[in-house]
């Protein structure tokens, strides 16, 4: 009994440390990113927004954002109460005054009859949502400037970056037609207003806590193609070269060579900002995602190595990932084949990766196909959550060659620190694609 108690103490102790993640005064920052490709009005469907979506989650990734600070609305998910009970869940009701946001939407844009007597032109600019409608002369189901600028106010984050690939232009833009591969991201319909104006956050407050990237001018046409939007790819290629720092307006110049270089004269377009222009300057990579957090680099090593793998892992805890302090977490991990395993896991704060299995009761990595529980019936341990809240990733490597990352690591008893030996190993592995190398990640919260 003496013995089983040390045991739960140490598991206690290492779970303090396994569950430790930024405290909750620390920022939480959220991105939502909204991509409309596929319309219930089918002709005014756009090539290459899948695509757009994929690009801007390594964008975010890039600024410094976890997978789970990200929420992503594409096509069908993404009509009108969809996209603002979004915005309401995932960003006013989700951040604090510390936080970051990333709002972004590639889709069409259009113009329909002012409703309120605020425009000086008569006519407010809107996103169209996947469940637009046209309704006499005007549309139903968009999502107003002026609506999205409350929203927008409503958003208690201390730094909003809006990035809007779609076009508001007048020009006579009467059909969806796609010329040599290109489609402008315009929805036209009888009776609609024929002004100039893009699509701008018109904040109610009147206090700028935005800064807004669009991608062109008032009188011009944004791009979607088969590969993704031009103002899409454009700022994904500013990112991918920049790892330290980028900002706004570094990045409308970057921008504009991109789309300069991979389109012909007549269809270049220039991006805008509005907003706060004191925002200009912010560094877009946040500081956590380079030198001062060692823990978000190991993060996205280990997640990218799960991406790159040949084929996928099932890994996956109890409670639906969800726990409260005091829980009691089990890991199970579904194995197809024989090999060689590890569990790794990483939180916000760890400056290393700390080894769930092998461990002390199981110093082995050498497995069988079938299913794999931590702790399991015979283990002498539990594992229990402790504060503070957050995120945790758990990845699982299955490889051919014999990597142990157990045998490997440094100090403890029941679990060890991951070694650069080991991290190097599953490196190899993965970059020599011949089907041995299989990942699998989770990612927890406690609450």
């Amino acid at each position: 009994m003496k013995q089983k108690q040390g045991l739960f103490f140490f598991a206690f102790v290492w779970l303090f440390s396994f569950l430790t993640l930024h405290s909750p005064a620390q920022a939480e920052n959220r991105a939502l990113l909204i991509g409309v490709g596929k319309y219930q009005d089918s002709s005014a469907n756009l090539d290459g927004i899948d695509n757009d979506i994929d690009m801007m989650k390594k964008t975010v990734g890039l600024m410094g954002f976890k997978d789970s600070q990200v929420k992503v609305l594409l096509d069908s998910k993404a009509t009108l109460s969809g996209m603002e009970q979004a915005i309401k869940d995932w960003l006013i009701n989700g951040v604090s005054s510390q936080d970051r946001v990333v709002f972004y939407f590639s889709g069409h844009g259009a113009y329909i009859p002012d409703e309120n007597g605020d425009e000086a032109d008569s006519a407010d600019e809107v996103l169209v949502p996947h469940d637009v409608s046209v309704s006499g002369e005007t549309l139903k189901n968009v999502f107003l400037d002026d609506k999205f600028g409350g929203m927008i106010s409503d958003i208690p984050a201390g730094e909003i970056f809006v990035f809007i690939d779609a076009c508001h232009s007048g020009s006579s833009t009467k059909a969806f037609k796609s010329i040599n591969g290109k489609m402008p991201k315009f929805f036209y319909y009888k009776g609609m207003p024929m002004v100039k104006g893009n699509f701008a956050v018109e904040e109610a407050s009147g206090k700028e806590k935005y800064i807004c990237l669009s991608a062109c001018q008032d009188d011009e046409l944004a791009i979607a193609t088969r590969d993704g939007s031009l103002f899409t790819r454009a700022v994904y290629d500013a990112f991918s070269k920049n790892s330290k720092e980028l900002t706004v307006n570094q990045l409308k110049e970057a921008s504009l060579t991109y789309i300069s270089n991979n389109t012909s004269p007549q269809d270049v377009h220039h991006p805008q900002i509005s907003g706060n222009m004191d925002l200009a300057g912010k560094n877009l990579i946040m500081a956590s995602s380079d030198e001062s957090s060692p823990s978000s680099d190991i993060w996205t090593k280990l997640e990218k190595l799960v991406e790159d793998a040949d084929y996928k892992i099932e890994i996956d805890t109890n409670q639906n990932r969800s726990f409260k302090t005091d829980d009691l977490l089990v890991i199970t991990c579904k194995i197809d084949r024989d090999g060689y395993l590890n569990i790794i896991n990483v939180s916000p704060g760890d400056e290393k990766p700390t080894v769930l299995y092998p461990n002390r009761f199981h110093k082995e990595s050498q497995v069988t196909a079938g299913t794999l529980v931590i702790p399991s019936s015979g283990d002498s341990f539990n594992l229990r959550t402790t504060p503070p809240s957050g995120d945790s990733l758990i990845v699982a490597f299955l490889t051919q060659e014999k990597i142990n990352a157990y045998q490997d690591g440094k100090g403890g008893d029941l679990f060890k620190t991951m070694s650069e030996k080991s991290f190097r190993g599953f490196t190899v592995e993965e970059k020599r694609k011949n089907g041995n190398f299989g990942a699998g990640k989770v990612i927890t919260k406690v609450e």
